[in-house]
């Protein structure tokens, strides 16, 4: 049948035979409709039974999330976006972006969705002049704005721009601890943009990974604009990349002080001689300091890149 079909594809992708047991995953109702599984082995199902559409998807919340999107198409629904128009921004928060755009909502009479991620958020446009109002949104906006879609990342973006320019980047994370970096290699030839990355989370490796003079660390705190900006200029020439980005930070729960408190991040990014850094103060849990943090990292990266062409 097709699903044992995929079932088998899916083996042979990854260098091993099907096991005997994993038939039961090809075991799907008569008429039934198969859908072939982005992210692991069991297919998705759509079938129309008593006049009702059902989609059955795997347990696993990332195959649900990668098969919903096939298993929709294949029953014959629109994308939920038809109709609407997205715009996607970096490094504001929420009510910053309301405050800004208040003017508008009374100009059309309504507001746009506001849908917040840390260090990010999208807005969803729609009803009447609803492409007007996205216009006059990114116009207000300016490079905030990354992309006009609900599907590109920031990362994504990135690494067009650096491509464009035949630029490489590297990233030293502190705090994030990785997150940038991964955020990057998740990207299909990422290694033609992204040369690697150092986490140098104590003071020591930042001094042995990095070149960061120790006597900078004690005389102006690991949390600062000096110390950020010798890391990303650290990353470039252990790494040999012409951009760099860093990150250093409290991300809590402890660790803060009345003059840092936690949340509390800088990032520098540099790009050839250019260099750009900026102080942050997130709030939320750790989780919430470190995702905004890489976010704003990879936004403020893309900002310098884009001002030195």
């Amino acid at each position: 049948s097709e699903a044992v079909r995929m079932l088998e594809e899916r083996a042979s992708a990854q260098g091993r035979t099907l096991p005997p047991a994993a038939l039961r995953q090809a075991v799907i109702p008569r008429g039934a409709v198969p859908v072939r599984n982005p992210a692991g082995m069991a297919p998705g199902v759509v079938v129309r039974a008593g006049g009702a559409l059902v989609i059955c998807l795997p347990g696993v919340p990332s195959e649900a999330r990668a098969l919903l999107p096939p298993c929709l198409a294949a029953a014959g629904i629109p994308r939920g976006e038809e109709g609407g128009f997205y715009v996607r921004t970096w490094g504001m928060r929420e009510m910053e972006l309301y405050r800004i755009l208040a003017p508008l909502h009374d100009t059309f009479g309504r507001t746009p969705a506001y849908l917040p991620s840390p260090g990010r958020v999208d807005l969803y446009f729609t009803g009447e002049n609803a492409a007007e109002f996205r216009r006059r949104a990114v116009n207000e906006l300016g490079s905030r704005v990354y992309a006009l879609d609900r599907d590109t990342t920031l990362e994504e973006v990135l690494a067009g721009e650096l491509r464009a320019r035949g630029l490489t980047a590297a990233v030293a994370e502190s705090c994030t601890g990785g997150l940038i970096a991964a955020g990057f290699t998740g990207i299909p030839g990422a290694s033609t943009w992204f040369s690697g990355g150092v986490t140098a989370y104590s003071d020591g490796a930042k001094t042995r990974l990095l070149g960061v003079p120790r006597e900078l660390i004690l005389s102006r705190g690991a949390v600062s604009r000096e110390v950020a900006e010798a890391m990303a200029r650290g990353a470039c020439d252990v790494i040999g990349a012409q951009c760099a980005v860093a990150v250093t930070g409290i991300a809590g729960p402890g660790g803060g002080s009345p003059e840092k408190p936690v949340g509390t991040v800088w990032i520098a990014a540099v790009c050839g001689s250019v260099a750009a850094s900026s102080l942050w103060k997130f709030a939320g849990s750790r989780e919430s300091v470190r995702l905004a943090a890489a976010s704003y990292a990879v936004g403020t990266l893309l900002d310098l890149v884009r001002e030195g062409a």
